[in-house]
Order: structure tokens, then C-alpha cells, then sequence
């Protein structure tokens, strides 16, 4: 069971890694769209207001906010994957 909890914790360990990652990443990619967008108003000449232009940015960073706590939720699932490993690891010492 020791081999087992071990092997789940280590797999664990990269999932957690790899969603930190992915977020660093998701975060990176949003952050260069919004500037992206906030840029094309001044150059492109869209032709809107103000009031329009703020709309557009509040619609993307409400995206960016409910994707961090999608991400978030995720990491707390692996919190709870390490609880279970964890009670594994404490059933194979006893």
C-alpha cells in the first residue's frame, strides 16, 4: 500500500504542477488579449464610444475572473485528492 500511496502522491504532485502551470499560462494568455483589445481601440478606429469600449473590457475581465476561479476549484479537488492519499499512506504505516 506504502508503493501505492507513494506513486499516488507523486502523480498528484505533477497534476498540481501542471495546473499551476496551466493557470500561470491561461492568466499570461488573458492578460495579452485585454491589453490586446484596450490597444485595437486606439488604433483601429472602431468607431465606439467610450461607454461601449469600457463594456467590452468589463465582458473580458469578468472572463478572466471567472476563469480563475474555475482554475481554483480545480486545485482545491486536488486538495482533496491529497487527503485521500494521505489517509492511504496513514492506513498502510498502521
Amino acid at each position: 500500500m506504502s508503493c501505492v500511496s507513494h506513486a499516488s502522491n507523486q502523480i498528484l504532485h505533477e497534476i498540481h504542477a501542471a495546473q499551476q502551470r496551466h493557470k500561470e499560462e491561461s492568466k499570461q494568455i488573458m492578460d495579452k488579449m485585454l491589453a490586446d483589445l484596450e490597444s485595437s481601440f486606439l488604433s483601429s478606429g472602431w468607431g465606439l464610444t467610450e461607454d461601449q469600449e469600457k463594456a467590452l473590457i468589463k465582458l473580458v475581465e469578468n472572463g478572466i475572473e471567472e476563469s480563475d476561479i474555475h482554475i481554483e476549484n480545480g486545485l482545491r479537488v486536488d486538495a482533496r485528492f491529497q487527503e485521500i492519499i494521505d489517509n492511504f499512506a496513514r492506513i498502510a504505516i498502521k
